[in-house]
């Protein structure tokens, strides 16, 4: 809508009340937004139950944080007891579900402690993939030829343009190549292992 310029003198009419100034203002109310006006695109609101400042994007998109701001984290997944006997697999709870928005970019960052309980370390993987295990969205190879001592492992994944669907990320680890040995993952309450996803920003406009 256009921004309404008041000229001296001029009758203020309930249809500039309602579309002028309350859809131009910052609209306290709660996340239940009762009582409110139709929503129309910026229009802003600040839910005094939740604290947050959201924006009506669009009708596919609805009530989110700026468009153009990264909205931080979105769910975090924590490793609490040893996974023993790895050759190659996910570890257990380090795995976060989300429902991502059109257009949006998220990071993915993964770090455990990890140890070589048999056989001889050569090559080990660690990649951060979807919910079906056929995509990585991140991977980073090591060689760690350390015998029974453990090595902390650190990587990040990254989806560069997201479609609006339920999306999964998970951190496998294990052996590849030549690699003959086995391995255990340290999830002792001292040193989980955590997966934390973050969106960082737009990859493009919102969906209409």
């Amino acid at each position: 809508m256009s921004i309404k310029v008041f000229a001296d003198g001029s009758p203020l009419l309930a249809s500039e009340i309602n579309t002028n100034l309350m859809n131009q203002s910052v609209i306290v109310t709660t996340s239940a937004r009762t009582s409110m006006p139709a929503a129309v695109e910026g229009m802003t609101v600040y839910e005094t139950d939740t604290d947050k400042l959201l924006t009506y994007i669009s009708t596919t998109v609805g009530w989110q944080l700026p468009w153009n701001m990264p909205w931080g984290c979105v769910g975090v997944g924590v490793a609490t007891a040893d996974q023993t006997g790895l050759t190659f697999t996910d570890i257990t709870n380090m795995s976060v579900t989300w429902t991502s928005v059109a257009h949006r970019r998220y990071r993915m960052t993964a770090n455990f402690v990890a140890v070589s309980t048999a056989g001889a370390p050569a090559l080990q993987q660690t990649v951060i993939r979807n919910g079906a295990g056929s995509f990585t969205y991140g991977y980073v190879a090591h060689d760690f030829s350390v015998g029974a001592n453990a090595f902390g492992v650190c990587c990040v994944g990254y989806m560069a343009d997201s479609t609006a669907a339920s999306q999964t990320a998970k951190v496998a680890f294990g052996r590849q190549g030549g690699d003959a040995a086995t391995y255990t993952i340290q999830n002792a309450t001292s040193m989980n292992g955590v997966l934390i996803v973050e969106d960082i920003g737009p990859a493009a406009a919102p969906v209409a």
